[in-house]
């Protein structure tokens, strides 16, 4: 099992990823709408904020975990923007097919897990 830092670093690398995801879709439509510059920027500099961190995260979390696992552990973060798009945006969910998708998710992410030996 990993120890607690390793999985403090996993959950950082999963909201970071998935808020410098979400981000990218904010600024592309925060540019669309003809916001002032600033709120641009300042937007710009928040994603290369998240950026960075989930990069320096995934560094440090690499040195004890594989990186494959790192990596699927990664995917979690589609969980985060979904959150963000839902709040933020609005957007609609198909509960069945968002419960089927979970499940796939989860269960890949176990095989992998237990694929390294």
């Amino acid at each position: 099992m990993y120890d607690f830092i390793s999985i403090i670093l996993l959950l950082l690398i999963i909201l970071t990823v998935g808020c410098h995801i979400f981000s990218i879709k904010y600024i592309q439509i925060k540019i669309n709408n003809h916001v002032s510059t600033d709120i641009i920027v300042s937007l710009v500099i928040a994603s290369l904020i998240f950026f960075l961190i989930s990069r320096y995260c995934i560094y440090q979390a690499s040195k004890n975990i594989p990186i494959a696992i790192v990596h699927a552990f990664m995917n979690l973060s589609v969980f985060v923007t979904l959150f963000l798009s839902l709040i933020i945006l609005k957007s609609k969910l198909n509960y069945g097919l968002f419960i089927i998708g979970l499940l796939i998710l989860i269960v890949g992410i176990y095989i992998i897990n237990k694929s390294i030996i």
